[in-house]
């Protein structure tokens, strides 16, 4: 037995060492880096014209998906990531400078404006930046789409149907190289305490996007990335706020700052609560539900749904896709009980803050605590 099992452990590494050595070859190739800088410009190119309002939506279209498979642009999705990344990295230290002058105008104590919490910032900031330009622009791309509703429509002759503007296809692969590069990225910022659950989110929306767009399934995909992405920048811009809060005084004459930055701070938690609760617990397992019934009926016909003959009609690499939007709507709950415990906090006269975090509120304290113990020294 045991040799048996060393046997199939060997020919699974085999089969690996085969797959990755396959997949990576493309990249030793200048001509494949090449092919990805047209693709860049040619597919960049038509998604700015269809931003400008020039262009059709479905005028230019990407290569198809022939027998079930589209070609996934490797370089493509390399080059966005890499640039995507250097672009967060860069701005990220430009913001840094300006927020610590503006944080120490604000606060009576410098102890707590900490690099730690200037971090913090800039990574909000960031956040608030990317899901603001990709909802607005996901939103501009689905909502003319002539099958963005009723649902069934999502399934109607998918995946043999499986056209998509070089637009379009351009935004798809920018978003997948987007979280791409924020799994690398979360190993460089402050840990938190879902650092695993942001990994594994990264990695599956990650693998979904390939998946979803390799396999002809880009009308779902579509849908996934406007609706799952409206409740985060309202989130990321209560940060900010909650930050100049603080560090800012409560009492005497700059106390004004501290209850506009606390006004504003609740108004955008409150205004995210309600976006995630809607968006995410409420409309997103309707998808959830549409990923699992009507694509089964959209191969088996209309009928009574049949959970044993469900594998043999949509096919295995389906039911990966499917799996995977679960795995989301179990994070999504995750999430939204670490978000109906902050808002008790709130409720019971605590501070609002993130309690994904080993250190939210810990930056203020820890510098609070240290002026306190030399006080009484």
């Amino acid at each position: 037995r045991r040799g048996r099992l060393c046997a199939a452990a060997a020919g699974a590494m085999a089969s690996w060492v085969t797959w990755t050595s396959e997949a990576l070859e493309p990249l030793l190739m200048v001509e494949t880096w090449r092919e990805g800088h047209a693709q860049l410009l040619d597919w960049g190119g038509a998604f700015l014209r269809t931003l400008q309002g020039s262009e059709s939506l479905a005028a230019d279209h990407a290569p198809e998906a022939v027998g079930g498979n589209r070609p996934w642009p490797l370089a493509l999705f390399l080059e966005l990531a890499a640039i995507q990344f250097v672009f967060n990295f860069i701005m990220r230290a430009c913001i840094k400078p300006v927020v610590r002058r503006a944080m120490l105008k604000v606060t009576h104590k410098p102890r707590k404006v900490s690099d730690n919490l200037v971090d913090k910032f800039a990574q909000s900031t960031m956040e608030a930046i990317f899901y603001i330009c990709y909802f607005a622009i996901g939103f501009i791309i689905v909502r003319s789409q002539p099958w963005l509703w009723p649902s069934e429509n999502w399934w109607k002759d998918q995946p043999d149907n499986s056209q998509i503007g070089k637009d379009a296809a351009f935004f798809y692969i920018a978003y997948g190289a987007r979280y791409f590069q924020c799994f690398v990225m979360v190993f460089l910022e402050t840990r938190r305490l879902d650092f695993l659950e942001m990994q594994i989110h990264h990695s599956v929306t990650t693998m979904l996007i390939y998946l979803s767009y390799s396999y002809g399934f880009v009308r779902i995909g579509l849908v996934i990335m406007v609706l799952l992405d409206v409740a985060d920048p309202p989130l990321h811009l209560a940060k900010m706020f909650v930050y100049f809060k603080d560090i800012s005084p409560k009492t005497g004459s700059a106390c004004s700052a501290h209850k506009f930055f606390a006004l504003v701070g609740d108004i955008l938690f409150g205004t995210f609560a309600l976006d995630f609760t809607f968006t995410r617990m409420m409309l997103y397992p309707y998808v959830v539900w549409s990923v699992t019934v009507e694509l089964y009926r959209s191969k088996a016909g209309p009928g009574p749904f049949d959970f044993f003959d469900y594998w043999s009609r949509i096919g295995t690499k389906t039911v990966v896709c499917v799996f995977l939007v679960w795995v989301l709507m179990f994070l999504q709950i995750f999430w939204w009980q670490l978000l109906i415990k902050a808002i008790y906090n709130v409720f019971s006269g605590g501070k609002l803050k993130d309690n994904r975090s080993d250190s939210e509120a810990s930056d203020v304290e820890d510098s609070d605590a240290a002026e306190n113990t030399k006080k009484n020294r």
